[in-house]
């Protein structure tokens, strides 16, 4: 339970930081998020082997946030070069993607074994986290295509010398 209220507030402040602060990434860079990476990524790898140890593939599959967010707030909490000017869109949209899929996934397996359409197993709860996983990852993609928010912190790659950069273009 720990683990699960320490990954949702940590996303969400995440997804309200980063609009917040995006002129200011030592802002967003606070105290907080530099303890919450580490610690995230701690929990995230204690959950993954609990679910192992336990065979419980729900722990397994919720293991990812920590294991996924974790290393990434260490990493940039530590990045001092150039940005890419849409960082904090970025962010958000991660943030915004893991929370769709923290509600959703155990909406939709609760809905669904109501309804008398799942029945009640790990396996099948585990079904509806890795479907809202990849629902996810879709819009993610999606959003971040269309809205240019990059998946790095850095400055797109330009490319071949001489050619203007696709990811930057202005519509």
């Amino acid at each position: 339970m720990a683990y699960l209220t320490l990954r949702l507030g940590t996303v969400a402040m995440i997804a309200f930081a980063a609009i917040r602060y995006k002129s200011s990434p030592d802002r967003f860079r606070s105290r907080a998020f530099r303890t919450l990476g580490p610690v995230l990524l701690l929990l995230g790898l204690v959950v993954l082997a609990a679910g192992i140890a336990g065979g419980d593939p729900v722990a397994i599959i919720l293991s990812w946030v920590g294991l996924a967010f974790g290393p990434a707030m260490i990493a940039f909490s530590r990045y001092r070069g150039a940005l890419h000017p849409r960082w904090w869109l970025g962010w958000h949209l991660n943030a915004v993607c893991a929370l769709f899929n923290a509600v959703n996934g155990t909406f939709l397996f609760v809905a669904a074994r109501f309804l008398h359409l799942a029945e009640d197993t790990a396996i099948r709860q585990a079904g509806f986290q890795l479907l809202t996983i990849a629902v996810a990852l879709g819009l993610r993609a999606l959003f971040g295509r269309k809205f240019r928010a990059p998946l790095r912190f850095g400055p797109a790659p330009t490319g071949r010398p001489g050619r203007a950069n696709p990811g930057l273009r202005r519509s």
